[in-house]
């Protein structure tokens, strides 16, 4: 994936190079780079497939994470919607939410980006609350006011975690969804 963006950035002009920085220094990193974005590769006897979602810097500073205890679970909502309204407009609203719910932290993390795979469509009633909860906030898009804060979707992904922990980690993603996902199947 690096090679593919490091050489259709070379090739095709419209394709700008991704604006990535050295941490420590903030120096600009001249080459394409996959920092800005989660890559999933999932693999069976048949087929492999790899996904990728392109972030933006809004929506990825907006992420969070919460340590929960178990007792906390029927929070979960709550810590969600109240992470949404600190954002405000920053991640360009509407927005898409994925949320990791269990693992540890940075599992939940990696299971929040995963959730953002997802196609969108029908929501568990969890994933429901959370909609509902996050455009009564009246954000809009944009942060400009409306209904519509977040746009068609809150995908949550879970799994198994520390008995004394529950990991709840969201991040977001802005309007523009750019996500692709390519399957090569086995003979």
């Amino acid at each position: 994936m690096r090679d593919g963006v490091r050489e259709a950035t070379a090739a095709i002009p419209p394709l700008r190079p991704p604006n990535v920085v050295s941490p420590p220094g903030r120096g600009r990193i001249r080459a394409p780079t996959a920092a800005q974005g989660c890559l999933h590769c999932i693999s069976h006897r048949e087929r492999r497939s790899a996904s990728r979602c392109s972030r933006s810097a809004g929506s990825e500073n907006v992420s969070a994470l919460k340590m929960c205890l178990p007792s906390e679970a029927g929070d979960i909502a709550r810590f969600i919607t109240e992470a949404v309204l600190r954002a405000g407009g920053k991640p360009c609203p509407p927005v898409i939410l994925g949320i990791g719910i269990g693992s540890t932290a940075d599992g939940a993390m990696s299971l929040a980006k995963e959730a953002l795979l997802r196609p969108l469509g029908e929501m568990n009633p969890l994933e429901q609350e959370i909609y509902d909860a996050v455009n009564a906030l009246g954000i809009g898009p944009m942060g400009l006011g409306g209904k519509t804060t977040c746009l068609g979707g809150v995908r949550i992904r879970e799994a198994g975690c520390h008995t004394a922990s529950l990991p709840v980690a969201l991040n977001v993603q802005c309007w523009a969804a750019r996500r692709a996902t390519v399957e090569v199947q086995y003979p």
